[in-house]
């Protein structure tokens, strides 16, 4: 007391920073043990969660009617899609078509975009035919393949068709993916899994496919707006109604090299004498003035271009997709 009765200034500061001492501790403690129990909490609620997730379900009456249903309506889903993508609108058809037929569908179409080619001053390889070079003088195998190849030979028109439109430079090489209906060699088919009885082992159900891809690769050389205008058209089912998805695209620049002083020495400037006005002829006998401006004369250049003018090489991936009918048996079910 006595302390406090000399140090009246200061005892009430140190009674203020005690009491808030205190309350700070209070409040520490209340926020501890809140967040100490939300911590227990959250534990608690993730070890439930895995062990739910990791253990196997009931099979009750409710569960396996709740999953029976579940798998009917994506079954159903499922099957609406693949009439959607199946339609003609959007999926081109197999056709009949004979071997001659597709021959000289192969030829009347070459010498179209050929045709189309030359006018837009695009320059394609030399005995180009869209891709089937080697059935301008051969047969396809059957008719079947034939019918294949038509609908591949019209996609390939397409694509062609959209590097003319878009004036590139030119197309240097064109490759595409071959069917399984045209004649390839391949390795021997592997022997079937033996079982430890010795019997032939059943082999493993196999998910069912329901598209293919078939890639086609192109390189050409063009500038970056026709390139934009490629990469656009391809991307508007508008302009390419098929599905064709661009996989990979590789850009180089045709000139790989800085370039050296001369290219970028500007020009010496010339000096041109200035014309000077020559003032209208008045009085009698003169001739009229003529009320038409004279556009001044071009100056000499002062500038070079030298990065930007180059052409670029293009190298190009795109999958043509092909989306497969249901099985036989699957279109012959009743749909639920």
């Amino acid at each position: 007391m006595n302390w406090i009765q000399q140090n009246k200034k200061l005892a009430p500061i140190f009674g203020v920073m005690i009491a808030g001492g205190l309350g700070l501790a209070g409040w520490l403690y209340v926020s501890w043990s809140g967040f100490s129990s939300a911590q227990d909490e959250l534990a608690s609620m993730s070890q439930k969660t895995t062990a739910m997730e990791n253990s196997k379900v009931y099979p009750s009456a409710d569960n396996v009617a709740s999953f029976g249903q579940k798998i009917a309506e994506y079954r159903t889903k499922f099957h609406t899609l693949r009439e959607v993508l199946l339609d003609p609108k959007l999926q081109q058809p197999v056709k009949p078509l004979s071997e001659t037929e597709f021959q000289a569908k192969l030829k009347e179409r070459s010498k179209a975009v050929d045709q189309k080619a030359r006018e837009a001053g695009v320059l394609l390889p030399k005995s180009f035919a869209l891709g089937f070079e080697e059935y301008s003088d051969t047969l396809p195998l059957s008719a079947d393949a034939a019918a294949e190849l038509s609908v591949h030979l019209d996609v390939m028109e397409k694509f062609v068709m959209t590097l003319i439109n878009a004036r590139v430079t030119s197309l240097d090489e064109l490759k595409r993916t071959r069917l399984s209906v045209e004649k390839v060699k391949g390795p021997a088919p592997a022997p079937a899994p033996v079982s430890k009885k010795g019997a032939p082992a059943a082999p493993a159900a196999a998910s069912e496919q329901v598209l293919d891809r078939y890639t086609i690769k192109a390189t050409f050389t063009t500038d970056q707006g026709p390139l934009q205008a490629v990469m656009n058209s391809l991307s508007d089912p508008a302009k390419t109604p098929d599905f064709l998805a661009v996989r990979l695209m590789r850009v180089e620049n045709e000139r790989t090299e800085a370039p050296t002083r001369e290219e970028i020495r500007v020009p010496p400037q010339v000096n041109v004498p200035s014309e000077e006005p020559v003032a209208p002829k008045t009085g009698e006998g003169a001739e009229p003035v003529s009320n038409v401006i004279v556009p001044p004369k071009p100056q000499p250049a002062d500038a070079r271009v030298i990065i930007g003018a180059e052409n670029l090489k293009v190298f190009l991936e795109v999958d043509y997709i092909r989306f497969r009918p249901p099985p036989a048996e699957n279109a012959a079910a009743p749909k639920r």
